[in-house]
């Protein structure tokens, strides 16, 4: 089974690839994205399961994610793993959307 944040990066890429060539000159002017990594609880977590569980066995990582501060019964991804996550998309969508700005992430 292919790691996380390979799954996510290949998902990602796929759909940046296609973004391109179908976006026009004046979309991409204007295009800016947002990168918002999951949070996840329990009850979550089984919803999911019966909407998409193929998904969900890539998402569902209790072994690289920690409880929220503020919210015990959240999972979050460890922030250390968390900011390479975001650093491979943002390196990956700047090769492949160079024009798209990225607003901010968490």
């Amino acid at each position: 089974m292919l790691s996380l944040a390979i799954a996510l990066l290949i998902a990602a890429a796929l759909s940046l690839i296609l973004m391109n060539f179908t976006l026009s000159s004046a979309v991409k002017r204007q295009l800016k994205c947002e990168i918002i990594m999951l949070t996840h609880s329990v009850d979550l977590h089984n919803i999911n399961m019966n909407w998409n569980p193929r998904g969900e066995e890539l998402l569902w990582r209790p072994d690289i994610m920690a409880p929220k501060r503020d919210k015990p019964d959240v999972l979050s991804y460890d922030y250390r793993l968390k900011g390479g996550f975001i650093n491979d998309f943002i390196s990956t969508m700047k090769r492949m959307l160079p024009y798209c700005e990225v607003r901010y992430a968490f």
